[in-house]
């Protein structure tokens, strides 16, 4: 019947997967044929012999043998023996087959779980930070731009790391406070495109609190990379210095939104819309904007990333009682007919004075991330040898450290995600290496953001 030793069976796997053939089918047919071959013999040695078979892996029983003595009890034996040992090295090209895989199909019903959203919240300005403490524009934005807005930067335009963090503007629906460049009056312009942004089709005017309706207005917009989908609401705060440079009657304000006491925003066609109020984020509300003296002081598109203040309650004697800090070519804000006031220029000295009295600028973005997760489950009879040329010597490909024989042991690092083809779409690396053996499994769950 041949030599069927599982040495011999193991070299025939590996000449069978050399050709591109199925290693276990040929494992399988061979032992098959001598089973069949020595059924045979056993047929005509002796006839009650039972047939056997490949399923059940019972051992083998003779029915008996009247007249044939010790001669049919050896066939038996040997037979036996023979299909013992052919079932048992099969086993152990099952278990080198599983050890030496490489990959691992995923169960989509129990490994793979799909469509998972979280809120991620973060630093809105420059390398994540939550805080903007230093405020500057550039001498070089002149000329035209600046009648329409002025860019502010966390470090001066140049400088290594200086980037534009939001832009700032002032809107008059009369286009007062502005030349006409090129037949064009900026701050009207300006009121004009955030009133058909952020308002609806029919509605041309600015309402605030307390049904005020106002022709001026300052805007702070941010720049559109850094909001990412949204500014989160609750999670800002700005301070404003007057010319008194302290807290009280015409010096410093800090403002908020009103999103942690409204359980129902408004919503139009630029999204959700908070009323912004006096407070800061440790306090919460000072003043309710429904409480606010002159109405209320300006409105928080967190979805646009935009500020809309009332720049009426910025006059002094109005609603906030607070004068702008001067810095301009003509006081405080100024509404003067085919004039340049330079209104921007004043809400930004005011925004930027703020840094010196030990405030500033507080806010944060918000994304939703979808994520899929995928769990990685590594079974103590898999992944417990390694195909790194480390692991064997010599050119039989023994292992390097005996010990390694019957009782391998490596290190997962990094996990790959494939397609059907075998292509590589993702590597995910564990934050170290992880011992791996016959007496260990590993259960990693691997999060692909998009």
């Amino acid at each position: 019947m041949g030599n069927m030793s599982a040495e011999s069976l193991a070299q025939m796997a590996e000449e069978a997967q050399s050709q591109g053939l199925d290693p276990q089918e040929a494992v399988q047919n061979a032992v098959e044929e001598v089973l069949d071959a020595a059924d045979k013999m056993a047929s005509m040695t002796i006839p009650s012999l039972t047939k056997l078979g490949m399923a059940g892996k019972k051992k083998f029983k003779s029915k008996g043998s009247k007249g044939k003595g010790a001669s049919g009890a050896n066939v038996q034996a040997m037979v036996e023996a023979q299909v013992q040992e052919r079932l048992k090295a099969i086993e152990q090209e099952k278990k080198r087959m599983t050890n030496g895989k490489v990959y691992s199909r995923f169960d989509t019903a129990t490994d793979v779980v799909g469509n998972v959203k979280e809120a991620v919240s973060a630093g809105i300005w420059s390398d994540g930070s939550g805080t903007l403490s230093t405020f500057h524009t550039g001498s070089t934005q002149s000329g035209s731009t600046a009648r329409y807005f002025l860019d502010v930067t966390n470090l001066t335009l140049g400088n290594s790391g200086s980037a534009v963090q939001f832009s700032l503007a002032y809107g008059n629906r009369a286009g007062s406070g502005s030349q006409i460049v090129n037949v064009d009056n900026p701050t009207q312009a300006v009121y004009s495109q955030y009133s058909q942004t952020l308002l609806a089709a029919n509605d041309g005017i600015f309402t605030f609190e307390g049904s005020i309706n106002s022709d001026e207005i300052f805007v702070l917009n941010f720049e559109r990379a850094r909001q990412k989908e949204k500014v989160d609401p609750g999670n800002w705060q700005l301070t404003i210095s007057g010319s008194s440079g302290t807290e009280g009657k015409g010096g410093l304000r800090t403002f908020i939104d009103d999103s942690g006491a409204t359980t129902n925003p408004t919503i139009n066609e630029a999204g959700r819309v908070f009323n912004i109020v006096s407070g800061s984020i440790s306090t919460g509300i000072n003043t309710a904007a429904s409480s606010q003296t002159g109405g209320g002081v300006g409105l928080f598109y967190p979805d646009q990333g935009i500020y809309i203040f009332n720049a009426g309650q910025f006059r002094p004697g109005n609603g906030m009682d607070i004068d702008l800090l001067t810095g301009g070519p003509a006081g405080s804000i100024g509404s003067g007919s085919n004039t340049h006031n330079d209104n921007i220029f004043k809400f930004f000295t005011s925004i930027s004075a703020s840094a010196a009295a030990g405030s500033g600028f507080q806010a944060r973005n918000e994304e939703d991330v979808t994520s899929t997760h995928y769990f990685v489950r590594v079974r103590n009879q898999e992944f417990n040898y390694s195909n790194n040329p480390t692991f064997t010597s010599g050119s039989n490909g023994s292992f390097r450290f005996s010990t390694m024989k019957d009782d391998p042991r490596v290190y997962i690092t990094t996990i790959g995600l494939y397609d059907d083809a075998n292509q590589l779409l993702a590597v995910s690396k564990l934050s170290k290496p992880v011992l791996k053996s016959f007496a260990k499994e590993l259960l990693v769950k691997v999060k692909l953001d998009y």
